[in-house]
């Protein structure tokens, strides 16, 4: 057992890298849908439809974010001030936008699973950065280029 405990701790790093690598696809698929799939206006549609306030606002905001934000987090760029970004989006969507606005009520059948997911990768690249093989530090610098 102690081998295998070995083993799993050695790759901590590795398990970190496939968390922020899956973070940023996501965010990067769901981004790339936004702009060329459903488009900016049936964005905001939707974000009307379930009475978001700012729709306008948010539709281009959260396209890019997504889009872009994906893109740097693959990149371990940015990956703090993404990651504190990710939290609070799918924060408010996990506890206020699904259950209260969708009216679905706070369960495990209002669809929010993955919204609680992207939540947690959130608060962990905010709290631990980009970890191995990124690329952001070494062309941006340390601080919150991380």
């Amino acid at each position: 057992m102690d081998g295998l405990k070995e083993f799993l701790n050695s790759q901590r790093g590795n398990a970190y890298l496939i968390l922020r690598v899956a973070a940023g696809f996501v965010l990067l698929w769901h981004g790339q849908a936004k702009f060329f799939v459903f488009g900016l206006a049936g964005v905001e549609g939707f974000f009307e439809s379930m009475h978001l306030p700012g729709a306008v606002v948010l539709a281009p905001v959260v396209s890019i974010l997504e889009l872009f934000g994906g893109i740097a987090i693959l990149l371990g760029a940015f990956t703090r001030l993404l990651g504190i970004w990710m939290a609070v989006q799918f924060g408010l969507i996990t506890v206020w936008v699904k259950p209260i606005l969708i009216g679905r009520g706070f369960s495990g059948e209002n669809g929010s699973e993955l919204d609680l997911l992207l939540f947690v990768l959130g608060v962990l690249l905010a709290t631990h950065g980009p970890g191995k093989a990124a690329l952001g530090p070494r062309l941006l610098g340390q601080g919150w280029a991380e």
